[in-house]
């Protein structure tokens, strides 16, 4: 598999989506089929790293939470993602300006 920069350059041109190609004879020939899959590979993987990201972030403001309970909580691990109302016992919650921010934002909280 060919793959973008580092490609073959047909016709002096970098080539920025995979491909593969194969040799007969003289010529070259691209598998456009290998192509399509290799799209899906990419995106597939791009995903599952965007998701081991969300989880080590989990991850950390759970150390966090636990380093710096909020207000007079036991030392412990939060219990939930959004914390009930009025409460700091999830790693997020709705809070004034003057109060500390949450360990998570919202949008992970929520997904």
């Amino acid at each position: 598999m060919k793959v973008g920069d580092d490609a073959h350059q047909m016709e002096s041109r970098p080539r920025p989506l995979p491909q593969s190609e194969g040799r007969f004879g003289e010529r070259v020939k691209t598998d456009t089929a290998a192509g399509k899959d290799e799209i899906v590979f990419r995106r597939i993987g791009k995903n599952e790293l965007s998701a081991i990201d969300a989880r080590r972030e989990l991850v950390e403001a759970q150390e966090r939470y636990f380093a710096r309970p909020p207000h007079d909580t036991v030392k412990q691990f939060a219990q939930r993602f959004v914390s009930d109302e009025d409460r700091h016992n999830g790693l997020y919650w709705h809070g004034a300006d003057d109060e500390s921010s949450s360990p998570i934002n919202p949008l992970i909280a929520y997904a």
